[in-house]
């Protein structure tokens, strides 16, 4: 009899912690920032309509880094950008010279389609903007993140405003 509910016991113990609900552990880096030496020389090389002290009072960097540091204990996790980029575009006024120097991104994943981390770097003509302007363009922006709780569980989203983040660090 001991034996047997030891076994209930057991198995108990492990059905409570397997319904045990995970908690995301994340990281946001949302900044704009000055373009640096690397990709000044870059651009100095692609800009025939500046300089490269025009290219560094001018351009600026928009910086965003997102990771989900437990990622790989989730199942089906998602992770989703809304933001109108284009909008944000047409937004710059420039008639002559790239509205936008260099971007870059990049994703990576783990074996099992959990995500890991999200980062982007934007170059772009930010003379005209103030950091308010800029603030008030990026509220608009928001990560949409979905995940399972665990094989057969129940879907949790979750929305940030990053543009809540927005730090200018120029």
């Amino acid at each position: 009899m001991k034996k047997f509910a030891f076994v209930i016991l057991f198995v108990l113990l492990l059905v409570s912690c397997s319904q045990k609900e995970l908690v995301k552990e994340d990281k946001l880096q949302f900044e704009i920032q000055n373009v640096n030496e690397q990709e000044l020389e870059l651009l100095v090389n692609r800009a025939s309509n500046f300089t490269k002290q025009e290219i560094e009072l001018y351009y600026a960097v928009i910086v965003l880094d997102y990771q989900i540091l437990n990622g790989n204990k989730f199942h089906n996790l998602t992770v989703k950008h809304d933001f109108d980029w284009d909008a944000f575009m047409s937004e710059i006024e420039l008639n002559y010279g790239p509205k936008y120097m260099n971007g870059e991104g990049r994703s990576s994943n783990f074996k099992n389609g959990s995500f890991k981390q999200d980062s982007e770097r934007f170059i772009f003509y930010a003379k005209d903007f103030s950091s308010e302007q800029l603030q008030s363009i990026f509220e608009t922006y928001k990560i949409n993140i979905s995940w399972q709780q665990n094989a057969n569980g129940k879907i949790v989203e979750e929305t940030i405003r990053i543009g809540d983040f927005l730090q200018d660090k120029r």
